[in-house]
């Protein structure tokens, strides 16, 4: 139920943008669960089964199919749309560049970004985003804005943006990160379940086969960037200044605590 609330969300906000751009902004949409339709087959034994076919509207006749692959973080593909923007106080002719992900997943963020060169930037905050977050509000889905060096990396998803005068709390990883996958599960799921955490990005560290996530806090307050062999926690000071200082004292004891948590666990094993 709340897959299907989250992606009915999405789809009015969707649904709003689509009313603004210039041109088809298209979207795909994942779902761990859905409703298939029965069939009967008989099998080698002479045992009848069912196989799930094609999705149907109707509930009758119908079973829930589970795809727990959709759970795992992804690197969606981006896209760029031009929207018109209509703006009484300029007088002009003003236009943005909004570049989105083409698949939601309930399970992780989604991506939007505002580029203007052909508008004044009062005219994007004030009249566009304001409206963006107000649309996503009613919709009943959350929309946060962040700092570009709390983005999860650079062109090319190799390596993150840095800010000089914002300094990283570092969290040193134990030795058996490098059993790979499973300590990297462990500690991502502890991450979201124990801590409020959502995944905002995967990417790929050097020429290795290990995959690297970043996530960031649902309130919008700090980021985590799982490195080579360190956590960065990065805090989003877009916010109020208290607010985050607050949240991330809690989060700065407690995250040390998940790692060493799972390090142990792992290395009893």
């Amino acid at each position: 139920e709340e897959e299907n609330r989250v992606i009915t969300a999405f789809g009015k906000f969707l649904n709003w943008l689509r009313s603004k751009a210039s041109e088809p902004l298209e979207v795909a949409t994942v779902k761990r669960f859905r409703f298939v339709k029965k069939k009967s087959s008989v099998t080698e034994t002479g045992i009848e089964s069912l196989h799930g076919t094609e999705q149907v509207n109707s509930e009758d006749d119908l079973h829930i199919v589970e795809d727990p692959k959709v759970t795992l973080p992804f690197r969606p593909e981006t896209r760029v749309v031009r929207i018109d923007l209509h703006s009484s106080k300029s007088g002009r002719y003003e236009w943005i560049q909004l570049e989105y992900d083409t698949v939601f997943s309930p399970y992780q963020c989604f991506h939007l970004q505002v580029q203007w060169m052909v508008a004044s930037g009062s005219t994007t905050s004030k009249d566009f985003v304001a409206l963006m977050y107000r649309r996503a509000q009613q919709a009943g889905i959350r929309c946060e804005q962040f700092p570009e060096y709390c983005s999860s990396t650079a062109s090319g998803f190799d390596r993150r943006v840095q800010h000089p005068f914002v300094l990283p709390k570092i969290i040193s990883l134990p030795s058996c990160w490098n059993k790979g996958q499973e300590f990297l599960q462990t500690l991502l799921l502890g991450l979201q379940v124990e801590h409020g955490f959502v995944v905002d990005r995967i990417r790929y560290f050097g020429r290795t086969s290990v995959k690297w996530y970043t996530l960031v806090h649902r309130e919008g307050y700090i980021f985590v960037h799982l490195g080579n062999d360190v956590l960065e926690l990065v805090p989003n000071y877009i916010k109020p200044v208290a607010d985050v200082n607050e949240a991330t004292k809690i989060l700065y004891m407690e995250i040390p605590k998940l790692v060493d948590q799972v390090s142990i666990n792992i290395q009893a094993e």
